[in-house]
């Protein structure tokens, strides 16, 4: 690898051009860089920061179950991106995966290395209470028949804090552009649409 990261995800835009993002810390910003994927993914760009938590600003980035907790460090990780029209939706999750409230945020760009701005609709994906709790830390993906789902993980801490396993729920592109989910009976199995 170019660089040292951690939760890195790859994202191959339309123009076959390479990105990774990743990040995963307290005191760490979300980063991207470009490789090259003609050359063996050397680096081309970056590693260029994103942005930080902003606990101030964003209620959900604060630490705890009911995020209550002002002194505790504030995670932000597991960034994932998807493109949808000729907007680049950058996820990521805080405030920590042993939370219930455990969301993912969303940052958005005109342009995969940003500048980013941050989507006033988030946390995009936040469940807080429930049998399965703290929906953070995923991927948005679209299905063969064009609908689009939300992969997240949630907690199930039997053997540890940090247990996790996966939920996937429907999400969509409302008409201001906004990523938008559904949590609304995550706690029970779906049917797919077709």
């Amino acid at each position: 690898k170019p660089v040292s990261w951690s939760d890195p995800a790859f994202f191959v835009d339309d123009d076959g051009r390479v990105y990774v993002y990743y990040g995963c810390s307290p005191t760490e910003p979300i980063y991207v860089v470009e490789l090259d994927p003609n050359n063996n993914m050397a680096l081309l760009q970056g590693p260029n920061e994103l942005f930080y938590e902003n606990r101030a600003a964003h209620g959900f980035e604060v630490a705890g179950d009911q995020n209550q907790n002002q002194s505790a460090e504030c995670w932000m990780e597991g960034p994932w991106m998807t493109k949808y029209g000729d907007t680049y939706y950058l996820q990521y999750a805080a405030p920590g995966t042993q939370y219930a409230s455990y969301a993912d945020g969303c940052y958005v760009s005109q342009s995969p290395m940003g500048p980013f701005t941050y989507c006033e609709n988030s946390p995009v994906s936040y469940k807080a209470t429930g049998f399965l709790v703290g929906a953070g830390h995923g991927s948005t993906f679209q299905d063969l028949q064009g609908n689009w789902w939300k992969i997240d993980t949630v907690a199930l801490s039997t053997n540890t804090g940090f247990e996790r396993r996966l939920i996937c729920y429907p999400a969509k592109f409302d008409e201001h552009g906004q990523l938008v989910t559904n949590l609304v009976f995550a706690d029970y199995p779906l049917y797919l649409p077709e």
